[in-house]
């Protein structure tokens, strides 16, 4: 499985990362959810929803950025990839193909994750296939 190493975030400049790490580490997770469809997936970083396409671009400008708004946008991108990391350990996870019984996807079926079975199941919303 794939898991994605957050960047250096020291006190003192020569412990951040630096523009060349930052501009790596987002080319790095732009490739991720660019293989895996989750570029138009929305992220809620400041309580508002936004693609992560857009959300990438934040750190397009890093270098120029004062020492506190790297500390900033550190923590951003580390944010991220600890939901980015979340999202790729499920996404390792055996599936398993189940029918919806109830609501508007009801007859359809669909593989999600060993982990959820037991959720969809015993609440009746679905059945395994």
């Amino acid at each position: 499985m794939t898991q994605v190493q957050t960047l250096r975030a020291g006190k003192w400049n020569s412990q951040m990362a630096t523009a060349e790490e930052m501009a790596a580490k987002v080319e790095e997770i732009r490739g991720l959810v660019t293989e895996y469809g989750w570029l138009d997936t929305k992220i809620a970083p400041y309580g508002f929803g936004v693609r992560i396409e857009e959300f990438l671009e934040w750190f397009k400008d890093y270098d120029r950025c004062t020492a506190s708004s790297k500390h900033i946008n550190i923590s951003e991108i580390n944010g991220f990839i600890e939901i980015l990391n979340h999202w790729l350990e499920r996404e390792a996870e055996p599936k398993v193909t189940i029918r919806f019984l109830t609501g508007k996807k009801a007859g359809q079926t669909k593989d999600i994750p060993a982990s959820d079975i037991e959720a969809y199941v015993e609440s009746g919303f679905a059945e395994i296939v």
